[in-house]
């Protein structure tokens, strides 16, 4: 359950609840809801910024409690990448570096939507 894994990692990483709310750029309030099952960290951007700060990947985050919609982590990644100029408005991708971003992203998507499947 996400809520048990968050607290586990969280006192791995010797942090309080604000300290690891921080590196996650969310109130503490918003993590405690999560860490206490209340709020099942859905918003994918912070499953995103798990990933980031914790190193794990965001499967790890995902189990049957935890429902993102379809195309979430896809969505977010591509808005993400339009916002920072990589895409033109005809769709074209400017730099080799967001295109290996999309491939990652891509593969993340996949692994994401086989583990919903399990």
């Amino acid at each position: 359950m996400l809520s048990e894994k968050l607290k586990q990692i969280r006192k791995e990483m010797h942090l309080t609840q604000q300290e690891f709310a921080d590196k996650l750029g969310i109130s503490r309030g918003y993590y405690c809801d999560m860490e206490r099952g209340r709020n099942k960290g859905t918003n994918v951007k912070v499953i995103s910024k798990l990933s980031d700060v914790t190193g794990k990947p965001m499967e790890y985050f995902v189990d049957k409690d935890t429902e993102l919609k379809q195309y979430d982590v896809l969505d977010s990644a591509l808005d993400m990448l339009i916002d920072k100029g990589y895409v033109e408005d005809d769709g074209e991708i400017n730099d080799n570096m967001a295109k290996n971003i999309i491939m990652e992203i891509l593969k993340k998507e996949l692994c994401l939507k086989i583990k919903s499947r399990e």
